[in-house]
This record gives C-alpha cells, structure tokens and sequence, in this order.
C-alpha cells in the first residue's frame, strides 16, 4: 500500500482541489442510532482503520448523529416536493420515473390527510424512517421551501464545523447498512440512503470495494423490538 496519497479534498466551502499527502487524518463512522450497522460493515471499518494506521495516517471516530442524517429527509423532501405530480429526475438511475420506483406511491394519489395521519401512525409505531419517507410526498410550496431550504444549510454548516473540529483530511462511512441489497433496493432508497446524504453535503467521494464478505460478515447486532422495523426486516432479507 502506498503511503503517499493523491487526494481530492475540500479546501473551503465551495473550492476543491488536488493535494499530495503523506500522513492522512481519517474520519470513520462506527455506529448508526436509527438502525444500526450489519457485522460486514464494521468489520471492513476496523479493517481499514487498522490498515491505515499501520502506514502512519491517523484514524478518529465520526460521529454521524440524527441531526446530521436530518439532511438527507430534508433534501429528499425538497427534490420530491417540488417536482412534477407524476413524474420525478430519478437522480439515483439518471432517468425519467414515476415517484412509484422509487416510494410505490404517486403523489397526486396520496391525499394530505392520508398522508399525515399515516406519518402520525408510523411514527407512534417507532417507524421514524418510514414516516420520514412518506411525508417525503408532499407538495412543497412557496415559503415552506425557502424554510427548509434554510434548514438543511444550516445543517450543512453544523456537519462542516463538526469536521474542521476533527481536523479531518477525509471521511470513510459504509455505503448501506448491510452488503449492496440483492432485493427490495427500492425500499433501502426509500427508508434512508447514504448516497443522498454526500450529495447533500456534495462532497467529492467515491466507494472502494475492500473483500469478498466472508461467514464471520454475516450478522446485524441490533434489537428488532425496537424503533424502524421495516427497515431491519428489509436488511435481514438481503443477509
């Protein structure tokens, strides 16, 4: 492995560019409130973080919290609300679709008040992720856009704050909760994506395949009694 790395970083705000370094601080993200993290990806963190520690770069703990996944449901919420009744940019495929692929529901389908009260019930049930996603289909207007429009910078610029503090070069997080899902893609996108997060916070970043998942890979730690059901359901079909 080389100990000199060509980097793409981010120097301010709105200004990137090329840097060599010889010696890295590295973020890593360990652990996730809302769902939790299958055995895959913690080990393949632990890994990483011990390589790069072996070849002299520095490894600390990112804490990615609630407030910081916050961004992703308010930028999935301003994309949807504000496209077309019946049809969205699928930013995810690069192609025309139905709001259907993506949440298997059209909008104009959906009357507010159903829409509300199934919020309401799916968050009362500990589905916080699933009630995110449908209220995700409402029609965003006017000023309600400006206000969350302002929300999520103001997020943006916590998150940025929080990695000046660390000093950090750069991030590593996994890409999912569990391994690429073989089935139900469509509700893994729905329910939470960390794509749509670092597209958010449009931060130049790229996915390194490390190994082939092995036995010890197999499990999820998590307790299925508890908040976002759906989602360790959705997980515990693709192990």
């Amino acid at each position: 492995m080389l100990k000199r790395i060509l980097f793409f970083v981010r120097k301010s705000e709105n200004i990137f560019g090329f840097i060599i370094l010889n010696r890295m601080r590295f973020g890593v993200v360990r652990k996730d409130e809302a769902v939790g993290y299958g055995n895959f990806n913690k080990n393949l963190i632990e890994e990483c973080a011990v390589e790069l520690a072996k070849i002299g770069h520095e490894v600390v703990d990112f804490e990615l919290t609630e407030k910081m996944w916050h961004m992703e449901y308010l930028s999935k919420k301003l994309f949807l609300g504000s496209q077309e009744k019946h049809m969205m940019l699928n930013e995810l495929r690069g192609e025309r679709s139905t709001l259907g692929v993506e949440l298997g529901l059209i909008a104009n389908e959906l009357p507010d008040t159903f829409r509300i009260a199934g919020k309401t019930m799916l968050r009362a049930s500990g589905e916080e992720l699933a009630a995110d996603a449908l209220d995700c289909l409402g029609e965003i207007k006017g000023r309600e856009f400006d206000l969350l429009l302002r929300e999520r910078e103001l997020l943006k610029k916590q998150f940025y704050d929080y990695w000046q503090s660390l000093d950090l070069d750069a991030l590593i997080l996994p890409i999912s909760y569990a391994w690429a899902p073989r089935r139900h893609e469509e509700g893994f996108v729905a329910c939470r994506f960390h794509g749509c997060l670092t597209n958010c916070l449009e931060l130049p970043c790229g996915t390194i395949p490390i190994r082939y998942a092995t036995v010890k890979d197999e499990g999820f730690d998590f307790e299925f009694s508890k908040k976002n059901r759906m989602m360790k359901t959705l997980i515990r079909k693709n192990l």
